[in-house]
C-alpha cells in the first residue's frame, strides 16, 4: 500500500490508545483511553469509526456506556460487536462512531472504557485499535491501525509454613500423616 502524507490537502487519521496503568494485573480493573488525531492539513470531511479489538483475557467491566465509561463529545459507542464472520454469541470489540469534524493537526475527544484483566491475558495483552473514514484517502491509511502491547502480571503468591519438629514427628508416627506444600 502506498503511504503518502496529507500535510495540506486531505485528512489523515491516526488512532491513539493509552492504558490506565501498566503493567496490567490479573484480577484487577483498568482502563483504555481511545481517541483519533488528524495529521492532515484539513478537517475531516465525513464521519469516522474507531474499532477497538480487546485481546484474549481482557473483557469489558461494564456494558457500553455503563459505569466507568467516559464517552467524549460526539461519540456513540457500542460494545461486544462480533466481527464479520464471527458467531453472534458476543465478542470483544468496541465500535465508536463520530461525525464531529477534527481540524487538521487536532485530536478528537476521548472515549474511556473500563476493562477487567483475567489470567488468560498473561504475559502480554496486544490491544488493536483501528480508525477509518473521515474523508481520508486510501493512499494515507497506512497509519490507521495501532497495536498497544501491555505486560500482564499475575499475583505472586508465597506460602510460608512453619512447623514444630516435635509435633510433626508425632503426627507421622502415630497417624501416618505427612504433608507437602506445592506452589
Amino acid at each position: 500500500m502506498l503511504f503518502r502524507s496529507c500535510s495540506t490537502s486531505c485528512p489523515d487519521l491516526r488512532p491513539n490508545k493509552t492504558v490506565g496503568s501498566s503493567p496490567l494485573v490479573v484480577g484487577t480493573n483498568n482502563t483504555y483511553t481511545l481517541s483519533v488525531t488528524n495529521l492532515g492539513g484539513i478537517a475531516t470531511t465525513a464521519g469516522y469509526t474507531m474499532i477497538d479489538t480487546l485481546p484474549t483475557g481482557i473483557t469489558l467491566a461494564t456494558a457500553g456506556g455503563g459505569a466507568g465509561w467516559t464517552v467524549g463529545a460526539g461519540w456513540t459507542c457500542t460494545a461486544n460487536i462480533p466481527a464479520v464472520g464471527e458467531n453472534g454469541s458476543g465478542g470483544s470489540r468496541v465500535v465508536c462512531t463520530s461525525a464531529t469534524a477534527i481540524a487538521g493537526g487536532a485530536t478528537s475527544s476521548a472515549v474511556v472504557i473500563p476493562v477487567v484483566v483475567a489470567n488468560t491475558a498473561v504475559p502480554t495483552a496486544a490491544n488493536n485499535l483501528q480508525v477509518s473514514g473521515g474523508g481520508e484517502p486510501v493512499g494515507v491509511q497506512g497509519n490507521n491501525t495501532l497495536i498497544v502491547n501491555t505486560p500482564v502480571t499475575d499475583f505472586d503468591l508465597t506460602i510460608t509454613k512453619t512447623r514444630s519438629e516435635e509435633h510433626t514427628s508425632e503426627l507421622q508416627s502415630r497417624f501416618g500423616i505427612s504433608y507437602a506444600v506445592f506452589c
